[in-house]
């Protein structure tokens, strides 16, 4: 588990900044000296991106998600997102157990 777990983010890491930090660099050059703007919008960017392409993407291939089986706390949890009129359309659990020997894992 550690081994795979060791390739797919060596693996990840080399897709994801193989082509963003030669992209930093030809921005910088291309930015001038208001580079820090252009830099800083493309981070924005990207930050706004990852939250939706890591749960969706990249964290599946880590863990196995499946649907709340505890009912009482997804009737829990599901009142308190209607009280706080939160959009919550789905509730996953994880077995963090396989990766840690934490006892709240």
């Amino acid at each position: 588990l550690f081994v795979t777990d060791l390739v797919k983010s060596e693996v990840l890491t080399y897709l994801f900044m193989g082509p963003l930090m030669p992209g930093l660099i030809k921005l910088v050059r291309w930015g001038g000296k208001s580079f820090y703007l252009y830099v800083w919008g493309a981070s924005q960017t990207l930050m706004f991106a990852f939250m939706w392409i890591y749960p969706n993407f990249i964290q599946p291939l880590f863990n196995k998600f499946e649907p709340l089986q505890d009912s009482e706390l997804r009737g829990k949890i599901e009142d308190l997102a209607a009280t706080e009129e939160f959009p919550l359309t789905k509730l996953y659990q994880i077995d963090g157990s396989k990766r840690s020997s934490h006892s709240n894992a």
